[in-house]
């Protein structure tokens, strides 16, 4: 049976408690476990972090005002590190942590405050907020890259189309039998092609960047050819001679 990443081997909910307040510690970690959560704890921000690469937990609790860190970088860290939900529980005033907590992607900021048993009820329901949120993104996920390969599909259907001056199912009954006698999917042989053609227009952005690079040298030389050729012509011609006998005062009226 697979685990899942947020429990215990028990099937039980597993909370992080990050308090340098033991009596809050104590308090709060007695009355979560009798609503049934395994409860760890840990009074200092990197404390957290290396329970945190240890064990799987369902959510995390911080106090803001750790003594080694901040707690909303605690938050930032385990963001990046983990992904792992979290709130902050603040003995102040929550209003004055809602843009900190809102930037670093905190579930809800908690006052201590409130009596333990609103303060459970509580956390029960940012767990069950966080839990459906995250749901909610692997299900994204899977839509997304169910369009994506669709996306990939139609394009290289239409790419094809183009070149053979076929029609879709023509094209799609091809490149599926090509596709099968490769022993790769339809969606594979998409990829291939995207990357294929991502290849491509890389080459041609860096041909075309390098022709407008050497167009101007290109025309300044042109021109000045032209301008040697014309000279030459002229000084050539029988005008520039007849011009070259006249008097100078002549020569500059004309």
């Amino acid at each position: 049976m697979v685990r899942r990443c947020n429990e215990n081997s028990s099937g039980v909910k597993r909370l992080l408690l990050v308090d340098p307040d033991c009596e809050l510690q104590e308090g709060l970690q007695f009355k979560l476990r009798q609503s049934g959560f395994d409860v760890m704890t840990a009074r200092t921000g990197e404390d957290a972090l290396l329970i945190l690469k240890k064990k799987p937990i369902s959510m995390v609790l911080i106090d803001p005002s750790l003594g080694d860190m901040n707690g909303v970088r605690l938050g930032e860290l385990i963001r990046e590190s983990s992904g792992t939900p979290f709130l902050f529980i603040t003995s102040g005033s929550t209003s004055s942590y809602e843009q900190a907590a809102i930037a670093v992607g905190a579930v809800t900021i908690l006052s201590k405050r409130s009596n333990t048993s609103d303060l459970v009820t509580q956390i029960q329901l940012a767990i069950r907020h966080a839990s459906d949120f995250v749901s909610t993104q692997r299900l994204n996920k899977r839509l997304i890259k169910k369009l994506n390969r669709s996306e990939r599909r139609e394009n290289m259907f239409a790419d094809y189309m183009r070149a053979w001056g076929s029609d879709k199912q023509q094209v799609k009954s091809v490149l599926t039998k090509f596709a099968r006698s490769h022993n790769i999917s339809i969606d594979e042989l998409a990829e291939i092609h995207q990357h294929h053609s991502s290849q491509v227009s890389r080459i041609r952005e860096e041909l075309a960047k390098q022709i407008a690079e050497i167009q101007p040298d290109i025309l300044d030389e042109l021109n000045r050819f032209y301008f040697v050729a014309s000279d030459s012509a002229w000084d050539n011609s029988p005008t520039s001679k007849q011009l070259s006998l006249l008097p100078r005062r002549k020569r500059s009226a004309i």
